[in-house]
């Protein structure tokens, strides 16, 4: 495991939005911020407000262009001591990689992958990455068998916060109000099942 010292979240969040993705990238950044306290900071390209989500620091770099948003973020960790820029979008990674060649920070990549891409910048900052985090075993498999990765690949499975679903509500009003069947098991998913296929 990578040496722990400053982190930045390097995103090109936009919140609020209406794509569930944004809902998971603050989540992890609120665990990550929890875990590293005022060695943490979240990146982002613009939040207005975000409730209770995210409770910790985050800096508005008011662009969503990845070279642009990577240069105002490698600048940012040039003045505040950064060392590790973690995310989830490799082409800001990408972007930072090819500044630093000017900038020279010690800084250690370390990418979030969702899904393997064909992409020339993914497969560049995959090889270069020290720490890999990845959703599935298939996908840390697939990711090996595809590419010459030398990293150490850590598998963080997707979650869901149980809080979030504490409803009160009696379920058999819910079933009335809703026209649902009051004797069958209901069974639901939220998300795209047959837009990717690695979800099976």
């Amino acid at each position: 495991m990578f040496c722990m010292k400053k982190m930045l979240y390097a995103t090109s969040l936009y919140y609020p939005s209406r794509y569930a993705n944004r809902l998971q990238v603050l989540q992890t950044a609120e665990a990550l911020a929890k875990r590293l306290g005022d060695d943490f900071v979240l990146g982002c390209n613009k939040i207005a407000e975000f409730g209770d989500l995210y409770t910790h620091r985050f800096v508005n770099f008011l662009t969503a262009r990845s070279p642009i948003l990577a240069l105002r973020q490698m600048r940012y960790a040039r003045a505040n001591g950064i060392t590790v820029m973690y995310s989830r979008e490799y082409s800001i990674l990408f972007m930072m990689f090819l500044y630093n060649k000017v900038f020279r920070l010690p800084l250690t990549f370390v990418l979030e992958v969702h899904e393997a891409h064909t992409d020339y910048r993914f497969a560049f900052m995959i090889r270069r990455c020290a720490h890999i985090f990845c959703l599935t075993h298939g996908l840390a498999d697939d990711l090996r068998a595809a590419f010459d990765i030398n990293a150490p690949i850590t598998v963080l499975p997707d979650g869901v916060d149980i809080k979030a679903f504490a409803v009160t509500i009696d379920r058999t009003i819910l079933r009335a109000k809703f026209g649902l069947p009051s004797d069958s098991h209901i069974v639901s998913y939220v998300g795209s099942v047959g837009t990717y296929v690695w979800k099976g």
